[in-house]
């Protein structure tokens, strides 16, 4: 319980919350230039049974929030020791969010269901590899990031269903 409460007084949350803001808005401006994902969702949910599209744009938003909020949280916590999986792991998120945006992109602007699948699969890799490093750092981080990281998971489903149903 003592390293919870030391992790979260190095936890800066002015910092994170701002990496948050910024993930989103990188997030709305995507959406904005592929356009919605409400014709994919109608194709796909004759053979999967997909959310809503109010709920998937929410649990979307909520996801990238908190996927941005743990790479904050990471990056503003004054670690000397652990600076090299800090940085590491810094860097294999920055990888797999610039894959979420290529999925984003694939599966639900162009309807490439195997490129889109290809691309979620090295996106979830990714997304271990940075939990991993992200753990030596913060548990709360760590713990963020996965949450976050469901997302992922349900789209990599959706995209596994879909691509071979189609």
């Amino acid at each position: 319980m003592s390293n919870l409460k030391c992790e979260m007084r190095k936890l800066n949350i002015i910092f994170a919350t701002v990496v948050a803001g910024l993930l989103l808005f990188i997030n709305v401006a995507v959406w904005s230039a592929v356009g919605s994902p409400i014709f994919i969702l109608r194709f796909i949910s004759a053979y999967v049974k997909a959310l809503p599209l109010w709920l998937f744009g929410l649990f979307d938003f909520l996801s990238f929030a908190l996927l941005g909020f743990a790479l904050g949280a990471i990056l503003g916590t004054q670690c000397r020791t652990y600076e090299v999986f800090k940085y590491r792991g810094a860097f294999f998120f920055v990888i797999g969010l610039t894959l979420a945006f290529v999925h984003h992109v694939t599966f639900f602007g162009a309807g490439m269901f195997l490129v889109s699948l290809l691309v979620i699969i090295i996106q979830c890799c990714f997304l271990a590899l940075s939990a991993i490093n992200f753990y030596k750092v913060s548990v709360i981080s760590t713990v963020v990031l996965l949450v976050g990281g469901i997302w992922w998971l349900y789209l990599l489903i959706i995209n596994l269903f879909s691509f071979f149903m189609m």
